[in-house]
């Protein structure tokens, strides 16, 4: 099936010629061997100055954060072959945005319902992995009208479902295969001003040939793996389509640097620690902000990576000093003060250390999962990583964004895995912990004085 889709894109571009101004990525088709192709839709006054493109061969959680971090906002996610694919836009406004992931329906049914009460509509949907992927948004692209979604577990009574709703002035959106269920989300008042549907027993390429001359655009398509279904939409404003393996990449406007967070000491021999997925993909580690230098760099190495936890433990060859706080195992108890130091969103607020504060709103996470502290100091995108002491100046958890991070963004929930599991780690690897208790009688400002240099900014490319 790959030697035929090329052929037809290399057919297909022959026939085309566009500008960059004019077209945008709008899905992306898994063809085999980790490889997706970029549907490109060519369009009037479409203005899409940026756009970027990040395949992970697990839930883009980390490359969403990035996005965020520099003004991207999620158009597309797509999964197949065991990898995801992400677009994403600037330039496009859509609102405040939150995701979910859910293996079980009614739990997806629930989260969906509760992000509609909260005026948010539903923007993608995606299965793979065993779950759905929803991303939500205040302004999808498709418009404010009534939504709907549905699944059917045989093709007939797919399209049995979708003539009914088409009957009823609804456009299917997006469409998806997944757990022995064909999906579709569908919605009124989109920009779809027609539509059609067509199946296959392999990928439509004469559809698409077909439909084209009728002015309609794929817009959607899935496959059980045997059968695929095409999604063929009029597209108000667009009047072409492209296929290519080409792919926008993020404008560099940190060379050095493709996304960051932050990194703290553990062992005075160079060890610092960090979220997992702070370096999760990631080809090289730079640590800054060593004593409070950020001239200076050091390549990090990874020592472990714990995926479950979010920990991962990396080295630089450099004596850090003496490590002024020490490592709380014990879980400390509902409303004690906290606070969290570390560097978020670094391209707006620079690299200067950044310390906010809160306390102990429950002793376990999201769906009281015992690994982690739910908290009120403010963590933000670039904190992850970070540490989270006591108003003592022990440490007792590693900041995080990634346990639900919808909650933590709409409601001031936050999250942070507790110290215990990373010492687990250490103790795996025979790395011995800080033991100064020098912090006792100092206050906060006089600790975060002493601890700053301790934590780091991480990039990575």
């Amino acid at each position: 099936m790959r030697k035929l889709l090329l052929l037809f894109i290399l057919l297909n571009l022959a026939s085309i010629s566009f500008s960059q101004e004019k077209t945008r990525i709008v899905d992306r088709i898994y063809t085999g061997d980790g490889d997706f192709i970029s549907i490109w839709h060519v369009c009037e006054n479409n203005n899409i100055p940026e756009q970027l493109i990040k395949n992970r061969n697990s839930f883009p959680e980390d490359a969403i954060k990035l996005g965020w971090d520099e003004g991207y906002a999620i158009t597309d996610i797509s999964y197949g072959g065991g990898y995801w694919s992400l677009i994403m836009d600037k330039g496009k406004i859509f609102g405040k945005q939150r995701w979910f992931t859910r293996s079980n329906i009614d739990d997806l049914k629930k989260q969906i319902k509760k992000s509609w009460d909260d005026d948010y509509r539903i923007h993608d949907i995606s299965y793979g992995d065993g779950f759905y992927s929803v991303i939500m948004s205040e302004s999808p692209p498709h418009g404010q009208g009534a939504q709907t979604w549905f699944t059917r577990n045989t093709v007939s009574g797919f399209k049995e479902k979708v003539q009914e709703y088409w009957d009823d002035d609804y456009r299917i959106i997006e469409v998806a295969y997944g757990n022995g269920n064909w999906f579709a989300f569908m919605q009124k008042k989109s920009n779809f001003s027609s539509q059609s549907w067509r199946g296959r027993n392999e990928f439509p390429i004469d559809m698409i040939e077909e439909q084209e001359k009728d002015e309609k655009l794929l817009t959607s398509l899935a496959t059980d793996g045997d059968y695929w279904i095409g999604i063929f939409s009029k597209v108000k404003g667009c009047y072409s389509q492209s296929f290519t393996d080409s792919e926008f990449k993020r404008p560099d406007k940190s060379p050095s640097s493709e996304g960051s967070g932050t990194g703290f000491a553990i062992n005075s021999n160079g060890y610092i620690a960090t979220n997992y997925h702070v370096i999760d993909g990631a080809e090289s580690i730079i640590v800054k902000g060593v004593n409070g230098d950020f001239e200076t760099t050091y390549h990090a190495k990874v020592i472990v990576e714990d995926q479950r936890n979010d920990l991962a433990i990396l080295k630089i060859e450099k004596w850090l000093g003496e490590i002024p706080y020490t490592i709380n195992r014990s879980t400390l108890g509902l409303a004690n003060q906290v606070y969290a130091l570390g560097y978020p969103l670094t391209l707006l607020l620079g690299i200067d250390i950044k310390f906010t504060d809160g306390k102990i709103g429950a002793t376990t996470g999201f769906e009281n999962d015992p690994t982690y502290y739910q908290h009120s100091a403010p963590i933000q995108p670039g904190n992850s990583g970070g540490p989270l002491f006591s108003a003592t100046g022990n440490l007792i958890a590693i900041n995080t964004l990634r346990v639900n991070q919808e909650f933590a963004i709409t409601e001031g929930i936050f999250f942070s895995v507790k110290a215990r599991y990373l010492m687990n780690l250490m103790e795996d690897k025979n790395i011995s912990f800080p033991s100064s208790r020098g912090l006792d009688n100092y206050n906060i400002p006089q600790q975060v004085e002493r601890i700053k240099k301790f934590v780091y900014l991480i990039e990575v490319n």
